[in-house]
């Protein structure tokens, strides 16, 4: 499986003005794609939106919601016949609070909490259009297989389709930073209701609103401020819109009270939160590890610590901290503890609450060496935690890395390097790193067992 997106501002430059040539790009790459024997899975939507949408007003404008469903149905009629798995949006959660909430990712606003609801709520009503519209196609399709088989005439499109496809799979790629109480916290049941908290109004609300159609009572009744708001039944509209569940995951988070802010007033001490993971100044508190494992371990240089932002949470000016680094643990060039397991403690999780197939959208490392020991290491601890999922009876279809090249990464710039291949963004060669050797190796033994399993006997 390989999974890309089409970026909006190409194929609708201006409102109601589509490029099918652009478009056809696309269809063309996932017609490459299937006949490579690799299914191409279509993001609708990644962040990236055109200037006029910007202009309307954005998420927070209730025209977004028809705007991205003439997108969608739009794209998707053309592309259905080469595309069975579709995710309609990419992290909505986290774009609407890096971007009003931390204010990291454009429109670069903070602390703006009711923005951000407005924004999820126009976002997922404008998935309920794009997952109409793959529904809408599929039905097509169908009656034209059916129309086409009840017929004695070939088939004389000459579209370039392939048999009918299985019916598609929609889903959107939840942002999952999995949170947790610190070991050190085990005799404080407080730090536990906070993670749960945290876990079901991050990671599980939006799923629940898509399977259900109604969005969870605790720890906060969502559902109930949904009714006062008369959002309820626009909510109830969304059940069953999605028949999977797509996660992103790259980071474990542990919260603990940090005693130093929280005796400040007395100490007299001054408390700074800084986006290198929450460092205390003029001998606060510190964040969830030591200096000396911090050094061992960070391969982010003391001037571009400031740049390490993701993953993070503070909560009531840092009396609450949420810091994803132990320095027990190695770490990513993003400031991140590699914990695999946590991969598959979040698939577990996905699959009890929903029982629905798990897709893991993304999953990856940041590793600049040149040598990206780092990356093999955790991108097999990833694979196994996939691996013991379907031992323990786990629906998986599918695990993406993010990403297949370096690239971009939004506000932490091209700095961080992903790629499974390396890019000389001076001269764009790519180069296949260790991580790149061992997903072929992994994907060929997979292709190899598939095979022997259906061949004849």
């Amino acid at each position: 499986m390989f999974r890309f997106s089409i970026e909006w501002s190409r194929i609708e430059p201006r409102q109601g003005e589509f490029d099918d040539d652009a478009l056809e790009r696309y269809a063309h790459w996932c017609r490459l794609l299937r006949a490579e024997g690799v299914e191409p899975m279509v993001t609708l939507l990644h962040f990236t939106e055109p200037g006029w949408f910007v202009d309307l007003g954005g998420w927070e404008d209730s025209a977004s919601v028809e705007a991205f469903g003439a997108f969608a149905r739009y794209v998707v009629p053309r592309l259905a016949p080469f595309v069975s798995y579709w995710c309609t949006l990419n992290e909505p959660v986290g774009c609407a609070v890096n971007g009003w909430l931390q204010g990291i990712h454009p429109p670069g606003r903070t602390g703006e909490v009711r923005a951000i609801f407005t924004v999820l709520f126009h976002m997922l009503l404008g998935h309920k259009h794009a997952a109409d519209a793959i529904a809408a196609s599929a039905c097509a399709s169908a009656a034209r297989a059916a129309a086409t088989a009840a017929s004695p005439a070939p088939d004389a499109s000459g579209g370039g389709a392939a048999a009918p496809l299985p019916p598609p799979t929609v889903l959107i790629a939840n942002n999952v930073i999995w949170f947790e109480a610190h070991p050190d916290s085990w005799w404080n049941p407080v730090m536990h209701l906070i993670a749960w908290g945290a876990n079901m109004v991050f990671n599980f609300a939006v799923m629940s609103a898509l399977v259900t159609g109604a969005l969870p009572q605790l720890p906060l009744p969502l559902d109930s401020f949904a009714w006062l708001l008369g959002a309820r039944p626009a909510l109830r509209s969304l059940r069953g819109s999605v028949n999977a569940c797509g996660v992103n995951n790259y980071v474990r988070v542990w919260f603990r009270v940090n005693w130093g802010a929280l005796l400040s007033p007395l100490t007299g001490r001054t408390y700074a939160r800084t986006k290198s993971g929450g460092r205390g100044t003029g001998g606060g508190g510190g964040g969830g590890g030591g200096g000396g494992g911090e050094a061992q371990h960070h391969r982010v240089g003391d001037d571009e610590a400031a740049d390490v932002i993701s993953g993070e949470q503070a909560v009531g000016g840092g009396v609450l901290q949420g810091d994803p680094h132990d320095p027990l643990f190695e770490m990513s060039d993003m400031g991140w503890d590699l914990t695999p397991s946590s991969l598959g403690i979040v698939i577990d999780q996905f699959w009890r609450r929903h029982r629905l197939p798990i897709l893991v959208t993304e999953s990856g490392i940041a590793d600049g060496d040149e040598h990206d020991h780092r990356r093999v290491r955790y991108l097999s601890g990833c694979l196994r935690a996939v691996h013991d999922a379907l031992a323990r009876g786990v629906d998986v279809r599918g695990y993406t890395y993010w990403s297949m090249l370096d690239n971009f990464e939004w506000a932490e710039g091209y700095r961080p390097r992903f790629g499974l291949c390396r890019v000389d963004y001076d001269t764009l060669e790519r180069t296949p790193t260790g991580g790149f050797e061992l997903y072929q190796e992994v994907v060929a033994r997979h292709r190899q067992r598939q095979h022997a399993a259906a061949a004849p006997r």
